[in-house]
């Protein structure tokens, strides 16, 4: 029998090159530290720093649906918009609070009103905001009032801004218009093209709302709405009679019919009273 022979083969495995990793998503713990280093800079009450810092932490589980493109500017923006809130030209007042999903959009507003968010970023990125918070009427028909809203957005600021509004609440209230239309019990149909004239006619009639209550953190709804934060809220709506309905457990229930007047800021604010065993 003849006996066949073949030479050794020397097979040679040529990694493949690695790919560049992404960079790691932030975490609440990353976001915390930030906080924790520039609350040392802050002229506030340490129990307003814990306040604040609390639900800035909150609204860390709202990013991910609005920044999914771009993880790693969570955290910066977080710190820049807290920045925004309690200092410069947009600042809310010291005493007022903001709950998660009010820090997220004022948020938007206060960077717009800077400079530092184009009118389409602007308006994609609050389109995300409106997604999450409830809009019924799905992706495809936000996504198709994008174009009416960045169209409309210039003229509703102009709008506001010459009643005196700050840049910040000018651009919040073009965006509580969309809202208005999209969510709630008057939004419209899904079928309903929104326009740029329509969105400047809802725009032009609605008034600054701001709904406190002591002891705070009540649930609040609007004409049987829940609102997303709890006391202390504030939101641009409609004007006209609406029925505020606040709730907190250990208090007896509240509601009550309140008119809001547009071109002023509507306090309403109301003591609860302890539910009796």
């Amino acid at each position: 029998m003849m006996r066949i022979f073949l030479p050794a083969i020397t097979v040679l495995l040529i990694a493949a090159p690695a790919s560049p990793q992404k960079p790691a998503a932030p975490t609440q713990g990353d976001l915390d530290s930030e906080l924790m280093k520039y609350s040392q800079t802050m002229k506030l009450s340490s129990q307003a720093k814990q306040r604040d810092t609390r639900s800035i932490l909150e609204s860390f589980t709202i990013y991910d649906s609005v920044f999914d493109a771009a993880p790693e500017s969570e955290v910066p923006f977080a710190v820049d918009t807290w920045k925004k809130l309690r200092t410069g030209p947009y600042s809310l007042p010291q005493s007022q609070t903001f709950g998660p999903n009010q820090f997220l959009r004022y948020g938007l507003a206060a960077q717009h009103a800077s400079g530092e968010l184009t009118d389409t970023a602007y308006v994609k990125l609050s389109f995300k905001v409106l997604q999450r918070e409830g809009a019924a009427n799905g992706m495809m028909v936000l996504e198709r009032d994008e174009g009416a809203v960045v169209e409309a957005l210039p003229h509703v600021r102009s709008l506001y801004r010459k009643r005196g509004y700050t840049a910040a609440d000018a651009d919040a209230a073009a965006i509580s218009a969309w809202r208005v239309l999209r969510i709630g019990p008057d939004a419209a149909a899904p079928s309903y093209k929104i326009t740029a004239s329509r969105l400047l006619s809802v725009g032009k009639d609605l008034g600054r709302l701001v709904i406190s209550s002591e002891p705070a953190e009540a649930v609040v709804s609007v004409d049987g709405v829940r609102w997303s934060d709890r006391t202390t809220v504030s939101d641009f709506v409609p004007a006209g009679e609406l029925e505020i309905t606040l709730s907190k457990e250990g208090y007896d229930t509240l509601v009550e019919k309140f008119v809001v007047t547009k071109d002023k800021r509507n306090e309403f604010k109301r003591q609860l009273k302890a539910r009796r065993l």
